[in-house]
């Protein structure tokens, strides 16, 4: 008995060392997939708050440009007015396009700075982040992964191992001695019939069986754990966990981003666009009211004789 527990506690550790060298390497091998995409992401930081950057300096750059194009189309209209001394109604008298700009003054400023400083802070909170996220933990610290991935389970497979080393031992021990009390009662039955000294005896050579599969028994054991190791951390649910760990870190890096600007944002985007809707009714409304008046001036002109205010303006 004592022979075949040796054995067995033998095979079962010998089996779990070659369980510990394969697993080991192939942990590695994961670890450094993992630590290469998250290193992606901690340096992809930058292009997020660009990104965000896009986001926010889009409307304000659109709403430049309208004014812009706005100013250069009535320009050539304010031009040709100016050379019309003989009216009463002065063309500087006419609302000019480029005060609606005015309230975006400085607005860009305010913008660049809200965003300088989250730029400024975004390798720190991502690398919060980061390493808030268990997975961004163990792809980030080798210590993490080693004691989680390696450790844990090589050494629940060891307990396993010896545990089923040692009833495996114990159950083969009973049959080994039941074997061999068969045996004795059938040479004590030939030898009190006078048949000789018998046939040669069946259980040395069970008892080394038992041997012999004690180890096949611990190698197909520990095959199948490193096959669960594998199947466990497999290359299309390694990737699904890092695709939703990589989802997770942007959303609550954008809201973090989100949170360092909204304030400049909510300024220029409700306060100031709001006043320059406010000056664009009024503009609008002056102008249709000024282009009434030189109608009705022209008209009276024509009405008597003198050239219409249409055609030199053309002209």
């Amino acid at each position: 008995d004592d022979g075949l527990m040796s054995a067995a506690v033998s095979a079962a550790f010998a089996s779990t060392a070659g369980l510990v060298c394969s697993w080991t390497a192939c942990a590695s091998s994961i670890f450094c997939v993992l630590a290469a995409v998250f290193s992606e992401v901690r340096a992809g930081a930058e292009s997020l708050v660009e990104q965000a950057r896009a986001d926010v300096m889009g409307p304000l750059e659109q709403l430049e440009k309208a004014i812009g194009e706005l100013a250069s189309e009535q320009a050539p209209a304010i031009e040709q007015l100016r050379q019309l001394p003989e009216f009463s109604l002065s063309a500087d008298d006419f609302p000019q396009p480029s005060l609606l700009s005015v309230p975006l003054k400085g607005c860009r400023k305010l913008l660049e700075a809200a965003l300088s400083d989250a730029r400024s802070s975004a390798a720190s909170i991502m690398e919060d982040l980061v390493l808030e996220s268990h997975l961004g933990r163990l792809a980030t610290q080798r210590q993490a992964f080693s004691f989680h991935i390696v450790l844990l389970p090589l050494a629940a497979s060891t307990a396993i191992n010896v545990l089923a080393a040692v009833f495996s031992a114990q159950w083969l021990a009973r049959l080994a001695d039941s074997a061999s009390g068969a045996e004795r009662g059938r040479e004590e039955y030939e030898l009190g019939a006078g048949d000789g000294p018998g046939r040669p005896s069946r259980s040395g050579w069970f008892v080394a069986s038992l041997y012999l599969c004690l180890p096949l028994a611990m190698l197909t054991l520990c095959s199948l754990q490193l096959l669960a190791l594998m199947m466990h951390w497999r290359k299309r649910k390694l990737c699904s966990m890092v695709n939703k760990a990589l989802t997770v870190l942007q959303r609550d890096f954008s809201e973090h981003i989100d949170g360092a600007i909204r304030t400049t944002a909510d300024h220029v985007f409700y306060e100031v666009f709001a006043e320059v809707r406010a000056r664009a009714a009024e503009f609008f409304q002056q102008h249709e009211q000024h282009l009434c008046n030189l109608k009705v001036m022209a008209e009276e002109r024509a009405g008597s004789g003198e050239v219409s205010i249409q055609d030199k303006a053309l002209d």
